[in-house]
């Protein structure tokens, strides 16, 4: 038994350290999940911009930005460019289905076309919608912690493929505090306020062609 000894000690001193790392494992803080909520707009738009039906796509961008967790830069990151994920903070769909999602409602209340519907319908369209997502992210560093929407909408007629109008909105929003959800609640009031400067540049132009 005694030439055992080398052998079966370090097994089982293994295994005390194995116990005693599974005795000490912190917990594991708990997921978050969040939406993209944007207000009714607070008055219909000037005209019907958009006579016909006015279908919104599925918003594009780059893949990091259309993933579910939360996105921040910070001026501590090497690079303007650099963008980190959350850990246990995420959205509750892709940001790009929940922007698609939220204009589709914002412009049905803002009567800024005769019907608003989204691809899913399979009803024939006037005009589509096309979003792309350019930043959706928290910035954080020096000054107070803020976050960037920017968004690009154009709006395609569909008889003639015509590009009828093209515009980057952008909104910048300070937070009230240091927190995600102060983050989430400005982020959703910077992309109402893009949604309501979208509705208000179409409704103060005249968009249809000229007879």
């Amino acid at each position: 038994m005694r030439h055992l000894v080398p052998i079966i000690a370090p097994i089982i001193a293994a295994c005390w350290a194995l116990t005693g790392c599974l005795g000490s494992t912190e917990t594991v803080p708990p997921d978050h999940y969040y939406r993209i909520t944007v207000n009714e707009p607070g008055q219909p738009a000037a005209s019907v911009a958009f006579p016909g039906v006015l279908s919104i796509a599925t918003f594009d961008g780059d893949g990091f930005v259309r993933g579910r967790p939360l996105l921040f830069s910070s001026s501590e990151l090497q690079g303007q460019d650099t963008l980190r994920q959350h850990n246990y903070h995420y959205w509750v769909d892709s940001p790009s289905r929940l922007l698609q999602g939220q204009l589709a409602t914002y412009l049905k209340n803002s009567a800024l076309a005769d019907s608003v519907v989204t691809p899913e319908m399979r009803v024939h369209a006037d005009f589509e919608l096309l979003g792309k997502i350019l930043r959706l992210e928290r910035v954080l560093g020096a000054g107070p912690s803020r976050v960037m929407v920017k968004l690009e909408l154009s709006v395609v007629r569909l008889s003639d493929h015509t590009l009828v109008s093209t515009n980057t909105y952008s909104s910048e929003i300070n937070c009230i505090d240091d927190s995600v959800s102060a983050a989430i609640a400005a982020m959703n009031q910077a992309v109402g306020k893009i949604f309501n400067d979208f509705v208000a540049g179409a409704g103060r132009h005249d968009l249809m062609p000229r007879g």
